[in-house]
């Protein structure tokens, strides 16, 4: 068992949270309070957040506290970069449950990049993985997939969700991958790239038939499709 942060732990952050919708994923259209962590060990060309690359919005557990009304997602940025990150959301979640006596769903989404901790592993509900190419990376980066060598540890909570451009690479990438780690396909998600509705468009319908073609599941991006244009209406940020 891992010792408690107290309420006074500090995190990096690209804005306060704010309750929205799930967009992506199993949990698609679930509401819950969004909590963005800033720093990121990627650099994908395409990012929608890559304003939190260089995030230094500081926030104690206290502080996040007060937004969640029940079910958390931890997005970034990338969750699960550090140790102490991942004590930290750890430690939000127990808080949370101790003060309010509520336990709600608890999902974090990461590039899974790095590996997770037993003990978060236990208190989250969804563990939603998207790893990420190499020829979309900036500056040299380079992904791994350390997150997929613990499937067995994660097992009955973990999807993983693929970015669809409908390049023959693309298609490559996500079927290599998916025989390389025995990915249950089942919990295979295949997600339209684009950063707007016009983007993503181009790409819905392919990637719906390469989802049907290989009994994989379809998301949409309901987050860019319904709130991008209308994003300070959703999120409070001041």
């Amino acid at each position: 068992m891992i010792d408690l942060l107290d309420l006074n732990a500090t995190e990096v952050f690209t804005y306060k949270p704010f309750l929205t919708l799930q967009g992506e994923g199993i949990n698609a259209g679930l509401p819950t309070t969004l909590i963005r962590f800033g720093k990121c060990n990627l650099r994908c060309n395409f990012c929608d957040a890559s304003y939190n690359w260089n995030a230094n919005f500081v926030m104690t557990i206290k502080d996040l506290l007060p937004f969640i009304q029940k079910n958390i997602l931890f997005t970034g940025g990338e969750p699960l970069i550090s140790n102490y990150r991942q004590q930290f959301m750890y430690s939000t979640i127990i808080h949370f449950e101790n003060m309010t006596n509520l336990k709600g769903i608890y999902e974090i989404e990461t590039n899974g990049t790095n590996y997770i901790q037993e003990y978060l592993a236990e208190v989250l509900t969804s563990i939603n993985i998207s790893p990420k190419e190499s020829r979309y990376q900036l500056q040299n980066y380079k992904p791994s997939y350390k997150l997929l060598e613990q499937l067995d540890i994660i097992s009955n909570k973990y999807i993983v969700k693929f970015v669809f451009d409908n390049t023959e690479e693309n298609k490559q990438f996500i079927l290599n991958l998916i025989d390389r780690y025995k990915i249950d396909t089942n919990k295979v998600f295949i997600m339209p790239k684009g950063e707007t509705i016009e983007e993503i468009l181009q790409v819905f319908e392919p990637a719906i038939d390469f989802a049907m073609q290989n009994n994989f599941r379809f998301t949409p991006r309901q987050h860019i499709m319904l709130f991008k244009p209308n994003y300070s209406k959703w999120a409070n940020n001041d």
